[in-house]
């Protein structure tokens, strides 16, 4: 099964298309100002759900992945971030 993409999703949105396909959060990173996590996009993803050759990364056992959130009002192409806070979140889909 490919690898999940949830770029342009809400963080609520993206928490629930990865734990349909059994994907855990590993580190979220956001801007310290953010007030409700939960509305604010993803614009970045590690891994990605293609590789830089443009060919599908497919799931495999014990999947983790990294999100970047960002304001949905904010334009992601001059994005500078010089300022985060990393969460990180251990869960389990047991």
């Amino acid at each position: 099964m490919a690898f999940p993409n949830v770029v342009g999703l809400t963080l609520r949105e993206a928490k629930i298309v990865l734990q349909k396909n059994k994907v855990d959060i590993g580190a979220i990173i956001y801007n310290p100002g953010s007030k409700n996590l939960d509305t604010l996009v993803v614009y970045k993803q590690n891994p990605p759900n293609t590789n830089e050759n443009g060919d599908t990364n497919y799931l495999k056992k014990n999947n983790l992945i990294d999100l970047w959130l960002v304001n949905s009002s904010i334009n992601v192409d001059t994005l500078k971030m010089p300022k985060i806070r990393v969460v990180i979140r251990h869960s389990s889909n047991k």
